[in-house]
């Protein structure tokens, strides 16, 4: 497994592994915070095209994920999907409490 000191960095190059470096643009920019982390969500454009990179900061440790433009609406779609899921089961952990008092 390679840690992020041995990776190219994605923001700096556009050729994936190829070490081609590209400059990228910054489109848009959210951050999220949420108990002890920080998300950044960053909409980005270099000239393989427009990515979503996805940033966590926790404690001083980040972990990244870039998403291609093309998967936006899916990854959008299942965590809808699983936001939903965990409204359901926030109501059934309610009702249970609710029944135990």
């Amino acid at each position: 497994m390679l840690n992020n000191s041995m990776r190219n960095n994605p923001d700096e190059v556009s050729g994936g592994w190829s070490g081609i470096k590209s400059p990228v643009e910054m489109l848009a920019t959210e951050r999220v915070e949420s108990e002890r982390k920080v998300f950044f969500f960053d909409l980005k454009q270099n000239q393989r095209g427009r990515f979503l990179k996805v940033s966590e900061d926790a404690n001083g440790h980040r972990n990244t994920i870039i998403v291609p433009a093309a998967g936006l609406r899916d990854v959008v779609l299942a965590m809808a999907r699983m936001l939903e899921l965990e409204k359901s089961l926030a109501k059934e952990d309610a009702a249970k409490a609710e029944a135990v008092a």
